[in-house]
């Protein structure tokens, strides 16, 4: 099989062989080389989104022919690719929108792209309704010949407002019908292979009910007509896992721990696996025939227990190939004859590969850190510990290149990105660029963090502040015979930058400094922002107070690390996006201006053009090298 050159221009940049120094931060830094891949569902064509910052750019290679058409989508952020048919790629792509001084709505959308290149148009652009909501995920493609896409949007709900809704979209025009429509309650859809909705997934946070409930839609009834089938509890362990079309069957993951399928037309259980207590289920869907592939358990490790066994032969065939790797399958033809997938370690970079089956090739598309080529990657592994309150935790330990028995390399902690976040055994840029720095690397996943099973998730509610931070400290005192652990820095990204400015405020004694990129310093701040933005009452307060174990002043204060500024035990790095969306920039601004009033040492830094993810090269790049001169100054490692 050959892809031709230019499909992967910029992609599989080469590197030299032995590195007399570290690579620079902008090894580590750069944009993934491929963000995304999908393949036509006839196997023909690969489209691929990568390129860096502003030149960043869509390809589409047509197997074994030399024409390749690129598209250059500017300053826009690509997400995702997904084709319709063999004749449109879909391209999600995000932008911004501000409709007022310090405030900033991010919004997802996707752009229709032809095979020889060319923009054909924005889906439901013109749909009043739906430009309400901030993402359209693509539901369904229908294998039908219809040629058209089922996306989740709004639409006009009368007295109700907007509400979620269904629609059927042409990617060639752009333009939609209204398919199913929810109610105020909605927050998901499920369909079948053809696109018909079959599932509403709604919720009521009455305080006395507090439910979540899915309805069915019979075939031929009309979307309007749905029959209560399933409830529970809001935020309890049960959960709605996702409907098969093939099956006409809903799987669910009870109290017992188990996952059954349930009949829809006759509410007939079958236990379909018992995962391990101590993992976190969750399940692949085929977008195509809306079957289940696998059931996946995070964890230390990521298993699978496939459910189609052709998909589960093919998974198998390529593990086999890229032992002690992870292999994650990404697109296929209809065939499966064509598959793209991805493979990833926390000790190699990600690279993303092209599988023939007829001719048993595999073929390079791209890696994501090109420049590392050659270059010492840092060593791992895993251990557990208990805490001072007996609890089984696990951590992962990673030396500096080379590093020999006896080192005793100076150690930074990464906080673990938050609640509901899986581990995952892929390669971290900011661990390996800090290890290549000198620094052992410590990531504990802490109480509270999702991958390890519902009764350790629910033990870190109400531990904002609490045990999450004294796990730290416990897997800081399980590595001191190893690493030098007298007053680590503690680094985070998201509710990881949240821990650090929590320990150091908190624990002053315990930390010689902390760094935090995109995190939380003022829980009151952050649930004002969020009833104003959410309404009280909405599913995602409910979650996030039952997480944070209440939201009384009380509560919230005493976890807020900008409240305890004048404690802070030593010097402190806050960098923030100007577009995040996800954790207002204030929140930084805040800790910072704390700081200064308490005359403690702090660097605030203001990133241009940038969300809360980094996705921007550059800033990723200024972002290591901030952190680099922030730990030589605070903490060198030699």
């Amino acid at each position: 099989m050959v892809l031709a050159a230019a499909a992967t221009a910029g992609v599989l940049g080469l590197a030299a062989s032995a590195h007399a120094a570290p690579p620079p931060a902008s090894a580590y830094g750069r944009f993934p080389g491929v963000a995304a891949a999908a393949i036509s569902p006839d196997g023909r064509r690969v489209g691929i989104l990568s390129g860096q910052d502003d030149k960043r750019f869509v390809s589409i290679a047509t197997i074994d022919e030399p024409n390749v058409p690129v598209v250059p989508l500017g300053a826009g952020e690509g997400l995702s690719l997904a084709w319709s048919g063999n004749d449109h790629l879909l391209l999600r792509t995000a932008f911004w929108f501000s409709p007022r001084p310090k405030e900033m709505h991010r919004f997802e959308r996707h752009i229709s792209i032809t095979p020889d290149g060319k923009i054909a148009t924005r889906l439901l652009e013109n749909e009043t309704y739906s430009q309400h909501f901030y993402n359209q995920p693509i539901m369904a493609a229908p294998q039908d010949g219809a040629g058209k896409i089922v996306l989740r949007g709004g639409a006009n709900g009368g007295n109700e407002g907007t509400v979620m809704a269904l629609w059927r979209v042409d990617p060639a025009t752009g333009l939609g019908e209204t398919i199913a429509k929810g109610d105020a309650t909605t927050r998901h859809f499920s369909v079948d292979a053809a696109g018909s909705a079959r599932v509403r997934h709604d919720y009521d946070s009455n305080r006395i009910t507090s439910v979540e409930a899915i309805h069915l839609s019979r075939p031929g009834q009309g979307a309007a007509l749905w029959t209560r089938f399933w409830s529970t509890k809001l935020g309890g362990r049960e959960r709605y896992l996702g409907y098969s079309g093939p099956e006409d069957a809903v799987y669910l993951f009870l109290e017992t721990g188990e996952i059954v399928r349930k009949r829809t037309s006759d509410g007939a259980t079958e236990v379909v696996d018992r995962p391990s207590p101590d993992t976190s289920p969750d399940m692949l869907w085929d977008i195509g025939t809306a079957a289940p592939l696998a059931i996946v358990t995070w964890g230390a490790t990521t298993t699978y227990k496939w459910l189609d066994p052709e998909v589960g032969a093919i998974h198998a065939s390529l593990g086999k190939i890229f032992k002690d790797k992870e292999v994650s399958l990404l697109d296929w033809s209809d065939d499966r004859n064509c598959v793209i997938f991805n493979v990833e370690s926390r000790t190699s970079p990600d690279a993303v590969y092209l599988y023939d089956r007829n001719r048993k090739e595999v073929s390079l598309l791209g890696e994501d850190y090109p420049e590392l080529k050659g270059a010492p990657i840092a060593q791992g592994r895993w251990l557990s510990f208990k805490t001072r309150d007996g609890k089984d935790i696990q951590a992962y330990l990673t030396l500096p290149p080379g590093a020999g028995p006896g080192s005793r390399p100076p150690l930074v902690v990464m906080a673990g990105e938050g609640p509901g976040v899986e581990t995952r055994a892929s390669f971290d840029y900011m661990v390996q660029f800090l290890a290549s720095r000198g620094y052992a690397v410590l990531q504990p996943y802490h109480r509270g963090l999702w991958g390890f099973g519902d009764d350790f998730y629910e033990a870190g509610f109400g531990e904002w502040g609490g045990k999450m931070q004294t796990d730290l400290l416990d897997a800081v005192a399980a590595v001191a015979g190893e690493v030098d652990a007298r007053r680590p820095c503690i680094v985070g990204h998201d509710f990881g930058g949240y821990t650090a400015l929590t320990a150091i405020a908190l624990q002053p004694d315990a930390w010689r400094c902390a760094a935090s990129m995109g995190g939380l310093s003022d829980l009151g701040l952050m649930m004002s922002k969020r009833r104003w933005f959410y309404d009280y009452e909405s599913l995602a307060l409910e979650r996030l107070r039952e997480r944070m174990g209440g939201t009384g002043k009380t509560k919230l204060s005493g976890a807020s690390p900008a409240r305890f500024a004048g404690k802070v035990g030593g010097p402190v790095l806050l960098i923030h996006g100007d577009q995040d969306t996800e954790v207002d920039p204030e929140q930084s601004k805040v800790m910072a201006d704390a700081l200064k009033s308490a005359g403690k040492p702090v660097e605030h830094i203001v990133m241009k053009d940038e969300a809360h993810y980094f996705s921007r090269g550059t800033n990723r790049v200024q972002m290591l090298e901030a952190l680099e001169t922030f730990l030589a100054q605070s903490y060198p490692a030699s």
